[in-house]
């Protein structure tokens, strides 16, 4: 009730006290002076009996003026609940309004759940204690900032706290308000740490230097966020030195086993429509004990094409076979491989989950295929194609790969545009001699990009031109430079293979197979590199098959190109210089090869939660108008809308911010993204992106109580679980306080009242 009459101002204070303590001496002045001079005979004798008495008088006067001033000080003391803080705040007469910063981890690892509930659960549940703490005493107010809750200020690209509760007086109606706020207070999918969190409040307390500041952090303190110095434990020596209490409050006591898919992706490069797609997914073990008979459900889902006007598509969700995991060791990660099938064109989702463990969000993860009618690959030839026509039939034999092949001579390559460059995944160069500089320059972009490309020789090989334009002292797009031919003698029956491949993706059906049938294979003519190459080879090149195992004559060299592969091989691939068409090997191969060289075309990009969905389109393309479906956190999707801006670059847009990745909410829930385009033939079309969770966050190692406080020099925390926080902190001591006070002015009246009547006037 005193909470407006006693301020922190020491203004005010110096005030009360003064008149406190001159208003008895006023009153006493006042009586000394209160008297009427009466004539009377015997004043002689009186004034001698009041000199000799009047050291005794002026001393009971005096104590009787001490008295009185010490009653209205300790009745000061009293109504200002001195003692009834901490100490720092009984030094201030108890005058000053206490804040309760109130920070809570929302990170996905707060999920973690045994059967008496989750860590978030009990954070809430603390959260109302600390609230009942406040409410039970006066001029209390309150703040409530979870780890997650950061957006961009209007101005600048500064972020700052959202609030879930700022600044505000706990009285009866604010226990309501923090309810409702608790109760809406999810777990976010972002692996959000205490640092900003901490900045901004320490920066807060600094700034209100007038107020107590009481900073409460409610995590599970995870041995990943705090093992090592951080911006949050600079932010906690900070509120220390600036005299705030910070109390840490553990809401998990042990660590639960957890495990995680960790990745789910296309390990198959040629993704065409009915033809098998060999899919990857990995599985960690966040635990100290083994994982047995781990079971991975996959779902895909077939998207139908769509309607002309229309964002509505047929969609088939079919569960595909389980895959099995026999156990797993602790702290390792296991993968395994299996196939899907798409028999539609169009962007599918491949969808993988475990079974309920203590954290539920990682177990479960999403992948999006693009799949294509089929994969194209450009054959360059001779006009009388005597190599490209076997390359053809290897890749697409009885048209059954979904492996298109295109023959053409080199010419195309100078006026190409680079759309129809891309259409490719992978160019090869069948016996190549002299080709125009545009060409070249063709082949950089293209490769640097992403495409694959592989070097038949032959005898139209130009040494000159292709050591000067294609290997360019090991920069350029071929990873070795080039001597001469050489003519390989006949095998004799003690010597090796023709081929001897090392172990290589595209030898996977000859590797580590004793007598295969590339050991059939014979090679007459090969290329030689130069002698400064063999004895320091390019730096990006790796010989993966050599003549008979003699490391001086190189068969097959890979080596890489921006983000492309690039692959030569120093014999042709048709039958002027080897027989090696006319082996079974050569169309498994082959098929691998060409997998193997479009990787760089489908490089897995691995999107997160919290990350944007930017959008980028040519000018003209599509309408501007955009429309999104984002999941949620139920089975019903949302839907949105987004107006891509006209750029430099084309039609530029995002879903969700690109400042940080705590900002953009609209990105927040794990799944596939979808967004529908309007093409200016008034088609529809649709892309899809699959945003997953960091698993950083599952690795639920906890930090020691010990070690934790031996990372925080300089401050002092109170550092406790859930269950032993007492919403009434130091009662006892402030009951004791109290009744010492009450004691000794009862004490001091008696007194006032007996010098009173000694001195005859009270």
């Amino acid at each position: 009730m005193f909470s407006n009459l006693f301020t922190s101002s020491p203004a005010v204070w110096t005030g009360l006290i003064a008149s406190l303590v001159a208003l008895p001496i006023v009153i006493h002045l006042i009586n000394l002076v209160r008297h009427k001079t009466i004539e009377w005979g015997a004043m002689e004798f009186l004034l001698k009996s009041h000199r000799k008495n009047r050291n005794w008088v002026w001393l009971k006067q005096l104590l009787l003026l001490l008295s009185r001033i010490a009653i209205l000080v300790l009745a000061l003391f009293l109504l200002s609940q001195v003692g009834c803080e901490n100490d720092r705040i009984a030094a201030l007469l108890g005058g000053r309004a206490t804040h309760h910063y109130v920070l809570v981890d929302d990170s996905f690892s707060m999920t973690d759940r045994d059967n008496q509930g989750s860590a978030l659960d009990r954070a809430r549940s603390t959260v109302m204690q600390i609230v009942s703490r406040a409410r039970s005493r006066s001029n209390h107010r309150m703040s409530l900032l979870r780890y997650s809750s950061f957006e961009a200020s209007g101005a600048t690209d500064a972020l700052v706290p959202a609030f879930d509760i700022e600044n505000e007086v706990v009285d009866s109606a604010f226990v309501r308000r923090a309810e409702t706020s608790i109760v809406g207070m999810l777990a976010s999918s972002f692996p959000a740490t205490a640092d900003r969190a901490l900045e901004s409040v320490a920066e807060l307390v600094r700034s209100r230097n007038q107020e107590n500041a009481i900073v409460y952090l409610l995590s599970d303190f995870r041995a990943k966020d705090w093992s090592e110095s951080s911006s949050a434990q600079r932010s906690l020596e900070t509120l220390s030195d600036q005299g705030a209490a910070i109390e840490m409050i553990r809401c998990v006591k042990t660590k639960h086993s957890n495990l995680a898919i960790t990745s789910l992706k296309a390990i198959g490069n040629v993704r065409v429509a009915e033809t098998p797609l060999m899919m990857e997914v990995e599985v960690r073990n966040y635990s100290n004990e083994v994982a047995k008979k781990i079971q991975v459900n996959v779902n895909s889902t077939v998207y139908g094409r769509p309607a002309p006007s229309s964002t509505e598509v047929s969609s088939k969700s079919e569960e595909l076979p389980t895959v099995f995991i026999e156990s797993i060791e602790p702290g390792q990660a296991e993968t395994r491989i299996f196939p899907v099938y798409f028999g539609q064109v169009g962007k599918h989702g491949i969808a993988a989950s475990l079974g309920e463990d203590s954290v539920e969000v990682d177990n479960s993860r999403h992948c999006v295929v693009d799949v294509q009618p089929n994969a194209n690959v450009l054959l360059i030839d001779s006009a009388n194609r005597l190599h490209s026509e076997f390359l053809s039939l290897a890749l697409n034999p009885n048209s059954m790969t979904g492996i298109g092949a295109e023959i053409q001579t080199a010419d195309v390559l100078r006026n190409v545009s680079a759309e129809a460059l891309d259409r490719f995944d992978v160019i090869c160069l069948c016996d190549v001699g002299q080709i125009d500089e545009l060409a070249i320059k063709n082949l950089k972009r293209f490769t640097s990009e992403g495409g694959g490309l592989v070097y038949f020789a032959g005898p139209n090989t130009n040494f000159g031109f292709f050591n000067l334009a294609f290997y360019e002292n090991g920069e350029g797009l071929m990873p070795v430079e080039l001597s001469d031919t050489v003519e390989v003698e006949e095998r004799k029956d003690d010597t090796p293979a023709d081929i001897v491949p090392e172990t290589h993706p595209i030898f996977a059906p000859v590797n580590n197979v004793r007598n295969s049938l590339l050991d059939l294979v014979q090679v007459k003519q090969v290329l030689r590199p130069s002698f400064s190459w063999l004895q320091s080879p390019a730096p990006q090149s790796k010989v993966i098959a050599s003549v008979r195992g003699n490391r001086q004559l190189p068969l097959v060299i890979e080596g890489q190109y921006g983000k492309g592969r690039t692959m030569m091989f120093m014999t042709t691939a048709g039958p002027l210089w080897n027989n090696w068409m006319r082996n079974a090997t050569f169309p498994p191969i082959l098929l691998l090869l060409e997998d193997y060289m479009a990787a760089g075309k489908y490089q897995h990009e691995v999107q997160l939660v919290g990350d944007p969905v930017l959008i980028s389109k040519p000018t003209g393309s599509v309408t501007p108008d955009v429309k999104s479906s984002a999941p949620t956190l139920s089975t019903e999707r949302l839907s949105g809308k987004i107006r891509l801006v006209q750029t430099e670059s084309g039609l530029q847009g995002s879903i969700g911010a690109s400042v940080d990745s705590l900002l953009n909410r609209e990105t927040s829930v794990p799944g596939i993204y979808e967004l529908w385009f309007r093409q200016m033939d008034s088609s529809s079309s649709v892309e899809r992106i699959a945003l997953n969770v960091d698993c950083a966050e599952s690795d639920l190692e906890m930090i020691g109580d010990e070690k934790l406080l031996q990372n925080l020099p300089g401050s002092l925390p109170s550092l406790m679980n859930w269950d032993q926080f007492n919403p009434e902190p130091k009662q006892k001591a402030v009951s004791s306080l109290n009744r010492l006070l009450l004691l000794v002015l009862v004490l001091v009246l008696v007194a006032e009242q007996t010098l009173g009547w000694m001195c005859s006037y009270h």
